[in-house]
């Protein structure tokens, strides 16, 4: 949902002409999105700049509203962002702003007024699977485990194509402890996204878990095939020491030292993989 606004966002505000808003270009693409050079804070300055300049076009002040939002949610001031989001939908009533605020009331423990905004919603919406998925989420939160699983089923209904159903279901179900149909969930969001990293990462690790290495070491190796992290060699590693590969184990904890001389994983794995090599194991 979020990436929608991001689209919105880079689409009416960086292409925008200077005299868009009356304002530099370099505000409206600050606004945008933050540079390597630019924070969150200098982001929503940029975006009250335009919000504020008299005579801004209803579309950058939409665009603004969303990206000040978002800078604000990164930021943890969910009710700013509540305002920013509540001014979005006066310029334009759209159901992803209404999902948008529930989920910051979520953040911020306010679950009424969360779910007034959903249950609205599915009550125009009945068929709107991404309403179902929120307020899973909610229920979620509140530890509603029975309605949270109902919603959470009903999005995979609506939508069994959409990876991010499935993958909110496994988590779910992780939470219930219900490990079985988790990894079962998860395989599904796999099986329509096969190069998420996120997913994978996550199935592997639940792998690990359930001491399946062999199947952990397939989900690390499509990670590293993918987009190479420090992690997911430590993880790869730590399965391979655990089938007794030492010399693997040992080569993929230097190749994530390598990475990220801090992470703590591949250094254990490292420790321990010489030491079991050093007593002839």
């Amino acid at each position: 949902m979020k990436r929608i606004f991001f689209v919105i966002v880079a689409g009416v505000l960086a292409s925008a002409p200077a005299s868009a808003a009356s304002l530099p270009i370099s505000v409206l693409s600050n606004c945008a999105q933050p540079t390597a050079r630019t924070s969150l804070d200098d982001q929503i300055r940029a975006c009250t700049l335009i919000i504020e300049t008299p005579g801004s076009d209803a579309e950058y002040m939409l665009a603004a509203h969303l990206a000040r939002a978002l800078a604000y949610e990164e930021k943890g001031d969910f009710d700013k962002a509540i305002v920013d989001y509540t001014a979005a939908l006066a310029l334009q009533p759209n159901d992803d702003f209404y999902l948008a605020r529930a989920e910051c009331y979520q953040k911020k423990g306010d679950f009424e007024r969360a779910l007034a905004d959903i249950n609205a919603l599915i009550q125009a919406k009945p068929n709107y699977a991404p309403a179902y998925s929120t307020r899973g989420k909610v229920y979620a939160a509140k530890k509603d485990f029975p309605r949270a699983l109902a919603d959470c089923t009903r999005a995979t209904e609506l939508a069994p194509q959409d990876a991010s159903t499935w993958t909110l279901r496994a988590r779910l179900y992780g939470q219930m402890g219900d490990e079985d149909r988790a990894l079962s969930d998860l395989s599904r969001a796999i099986a329509l996204e096969p190069d998420n990293t996120d997913l994978r990462h996550y199935r592997g690790l639940m792998l690990m878990r359930r001491k399946d290495y062999r199947g952990a070491i397939s989900d690390f190796d499509r990670i590293i095939a993918i987009q190479p992290t420090a992690d997911a060699y430590a993880f790869r590693g730590a399965a391979r020491l655990y089938l007794g590969d030492l010399d693997a184990a040992i080569a993929d904890a230097e190749y994530a030292i390598n990475l990220n001389p801090n992470v703590s994983l591949g250094q254990q794995i490292l420790r321990e993989a010489q030491a079991a090599k050093a007593r002839g194991q």
